[in-house]
């Protein structure tokens, strides 16, 4: 647990050595540069904590073999950009995903209805467009997700909810 140690620099690719590390939490630092690809080695990491940082680019496409993970949070991360990769959706033990206030971009994806442990998920203060895919809101009015949030606040908002209890909080 390294979180909210003024941590600064880059987030090295070393860091995958660590090949039995389950737990990663290194929120709360000044630490900044690119997610590491190599990061996704590390394929018994479950939690992950990199937010309140300031990394930047987009979630490797290496990190699809973490398929252990149960936490990532990534928000407060301005420069971290791309699309929501649909390969989350192969995390299946997947229970929080914190992408709030980053500059993700791009449509929600449809795959992510198919998490059905996931208890929490925040998409909001991003650059996310379109419609909440119904998948995703079928695991609201299941209960299996207990927390939604996402930019579909206002009169003309990025994100629309296909039903009205679909989202737990709009901004």
């Amino acid at each position: 647990d390294l979180d909210s140690n003024e941590l600064t620099g880059t987030l090295s690719p070393s860091f995958a050595n660590l090949m039995e590390l389950q737990i990663l939490f290194l929120d709360n630092n000044m630490m900044s540069g690119t997610l590491p690809s190599e990061m996704g080695q590390m394929d018994l990491l479950r939690f992950l904590r990199l937010d309140r940082n300031d990394f930047s680019g987009s979630i490797p496409d290496e990190w699809a073999s973490l398929s252990e993970l149960r936490v990532l949070f990534l928000n407060n991360n301005p420069g971290i950009t791309g699309t929501v990769p649909a390969f989350l959706s192969t995390m299946t033990d997947m229970q929080q995903l914190s992408l709030f206030d980053t500059g993700i971009s791009g449509s929600i994806p449809t795959e992510l209805g198919q998490l059905t442990e996931m208890v929490n998920l925040f998409l909001h203060f991003t650059d996310l467009t379109g419609t909440m895919p119904q998948e995703i809101c079928d695991l609201r009015t299941s209960g299996a997700l207990n927390f939604l949030t996402a930019d579909c606040a206002g009169d003309n908002p990025k994100v629309q909810c296909s039903q009205p209890d679909c989202c737990a909080v709009c901004f």
